[in-house]
């Protein structure tokens, strides 16, 4: 089974790849931002998604993505602001992956030529299946919902207080048949974003923010909004959003130690610049986990230990979580809509 055979909805490309075919160019990006895939699917349509990663497109999960810039404890906090997305999972290919784990050089942009040429040399995945790097990923993979996904669901925003279901094995990170190579030190640029439960790919869409943006292949045909803006290398962008990042950039205090302070701090900053955003502009349809943030009770301990589990009163306190995160992850989303407008 293809892409294109899937249900209508199920699975499709969008993002930069598909913007490019439509500019009709190519983005090459560099060592630090290289290009990028991103794949969008329903939560029904993961597990055969997963299965064609691992077997046709040759690649390996390597753990979340987290568009996080300040988030409670270990920059552990995802983009879950207000959106249709449950999770997004990154993917890198696996024989890269496999040479870097064999090298020992700190020159990674040196090293990652080194590890092309090696690849054009006829590596192949034949030869990393034979390796014990491999039967260390399968053996990985086999426990990553356990010993990965749960805890990244905890320490994250991705529980019950925010309304985000953890427990319902279809968002379990399996694939439809056969292994699930899984390396958390591993490297990638595609990402696979996965809808919430009754909501498909399509859906995923409506939380991008410039119109170019939401064109799209399903394996079938492409549907492109706008196109003669599109062609033209143009684009619409949602009024209040735009207005939600001016009020947020023009208020927000950045300090010197901005990423040395504590979540506590950053948290507190942020919540302090959304009530100004919020004076400004009261209507917004973005608040719902702030305002439900709010009318937690703040049971936060600095003198608390991580071990005080009975107590709790640390960030790895879902409740302190829910508490602070909720306006890190409002944080987090403008730093995302800002990126996409700079694009």
């Amino acid at each position: 089974m293809t892409m294109g055979e899937l249900p209508d909805g199920s699975a499709i490309i969008a993002g930069s790849t598909i913007v490019q075919a439509c500019l009709g160019q190519v983005w090459k990006g560099s060592y630090s931002t290289p290009p990028d895939v991103d794949i969008f699917c329903s939560a029904k349509a993961a597990p055969q998604v997963r299965s064609w990663l691992v077997d046709q497109a040759k690649c390996m999960f390597i753990g979340f993505k987290d568009y996080a810039v300040h988030s409670p404890e270990d920059a552990t906090l995802s983009y879950t602001v207000d959106t249709n997305i449950h999770h997004v999972e990154h993917w890198g290919p696996s024989v890269n992956n496999y040479l870097a784990a064999q090298g020992d050089s700190y020159d990674r942009e040196a090293f990652t030529k080194e590890i092309e040429a090696k690849i054009a040399d006829g590596i192949d995945l034949v030869e990393l299946k034979k390796s014990e790097y491999y039967k260390d990923i399968r053996t990985y993979g086999k426990n990553c919902h356990k010993n990965y996904v749960d805890w990244k669901w905890r320490m994250g925003m991705h529980f019950e207080l925010l309304g985000l279901d953890t427990k319902n094995k279809t968002y379990h990170v399996e694939p439809a048949k056969g292994d699930l190579p899984f390396d958390f030190d591993g490297e990638g640029n595609a990402d696979l974003v996965v809808s919430k439960v009754n909501k498909n790919a399509y859906d995923l869409l409506n939380d991008f923010d410039l119109t170019i943006c939401k064109a799209s292949f399903n394996g079938n045909y492409f549907k492109i909004p706008n196109p003669h803006q599109t062609f033209a290398g143009k684009s619409t962008y949602d009024p209040t959003r735009r207005a939600i990042i001016n009020s947020y950039m023009k208020h927000y205090k950045r300090t010197c130690n901005e990423y040395s302070r504590h979540a506590y701090e950053s948290c507190a900053n942020a919540s302090a610049t959304i009530e100004k955003v919020f004076k400004e502009m009261p209507n917004a349809p973005f608040y719902r986990y702030v305002d439900l943030a709010k009318r937690l009770p703040d049971r936060y301990n600095p003198n608390a230990e991580p071990w005080d589990y009975d107590t709790g009163g640390t960030f790895y306190d879902p409740k302190v979580q829910a508490k602070y995160g909720a306006p890190a992850q409002f944080h987090n989303w403008t730093c995302v809509l800002l990126r996409c407008l700079e694009k």
